[in-house]
């Protein structure tokens, strides 16, 4: 279960810990892309949906965030990575062209030019309307 919202202090120490350590592992293992059968898949792959807008596609990691993470600080270009199968959540491939058709806009709870905006916003990594640009590696504005 993933929470959300503020957190304390210590949550982010004990992230920074694991992302540090993470670091430290695949710096002088390499990249574990065949981990033992035993484990989930979750756990052995990078697990991403996929969003995808007339002939463009966006990956969004659905489980392994901090381990494309840190392949990202050590310059990786790409990671090895599954789609994600069907879950409760909904389909692991969200096609823009069938916004009618999804769960929320048929039944009326979000209003489909809504329902666009949100993917397109997401889909260009856009900010909401009114929140602050995040800052990039290196200092340039996202």
């Amino acid at each position: 279960m993933r929470q959300v919202g503020p957190k304390p202090d210590w949550f982010g120490q004990q992230r920074i810990q694991h992302l540090l350590s993470l670091h430290r592992q695949i710096a002088a293992q390499g990249y574990r892309q065949h981990a033992p059968a035993s484990l989930s898949y979750k756990r052995q792959h990078v697990v991403v949906d996929c969003m995808v807008r007339g002939g463009e596609v966006r990956f969004l990691v659905a489980n392994g965030q901090h381990r494309a993470s840190v392949l990202s600080v050590m310059g990786q270009e790409s990671v090895p990575a599954l789609i994600n199968v069907s879950h409760s959540r909904g389909p692991s491939v969200i096609y823009r062209s069938e916004a009618e058709n999804w769960p929320l806009v048929r039944q009326g709870i979000i209003a489909l030019p809504d329902a666009l905006d949100v993917f397109d916003r997401v889909f260009e990594g856009r900010q909401p309307h009114g929140f602050p640009t995040l800052m990039r590696a290196g200092g340039k504005g996202a």
